[in-house]
């Protein structure tokens, strides 16, 4: 199993997630009364001098990329079945897709409803794109995958 390369690709992707769940910010939002941060716990809000909290509102954003970093793992241990494994390596490169373009549109249209101050300068932050990073790791582990499943039917139509 982990002398695969695209085993190496889901440990990134997993390694990606597990980091995006507990650490940095996807965007930031410059106001004049403060910073917004939008990170995987939820958006926070702190003063000028980035010191003080001056609110917190939970969006649990962690939940999905624990829970696609767990089935990461599980695609990871599913290598002697190589059908169910590219099947379900496609529906996981389906979901990061659909979390990436989540953080998207909740950057450019969500969160900015919640921020009741004019909104000075935003830009996306760390996690972003290290997620960004992690999309052609989730696809190379399913194109690494598809090729080994096409060599095991070629050699199974030679016997």
């Amino acid at each position: 199993m982990l002398q695969r390369i695209q085993t190496l690709f889901l440990l990134g992707v997993i390694a990606i997630l597990i980091t995006v769940s507990f650490w940095g910010d996807f965007c930031v939002f410059m106001t004049k009364e403060g910073f917004y941060y939008f990170n995987a716990q939820g958006m926070i809000v702190k003063t000028l001098d980035n010191k003080e909290i001056m609110e917190k509102e939970e969006v649990p954003f962690y939940l999905l990329s624990m829970a696609l970093a767990a089935f990461a793992l599980y695609i990871m241990f599913k290598y002697k079945n190589l059908n169910r494994q590219l099947a379900y390596v496609k529906i996981f490169w389906g979901l990061y897709f659909v979390a990436l373009i989540s953080v998207v549109v909740a950057r450019f249209y969500i969160l900015p409803s919640y921020i009741d101050a004019e909104i000075l300068r935003s830009n996306f932050s760390y996690n972003f794109y290290l997620m960004v990073i992690g999309l052609p790791f989730a696809h190379l582990s399913m194109v690494y995958i598809g090729r080994d499943k096409n060599k095991i039917d070629s050699l199974n139509r030679l016997r």
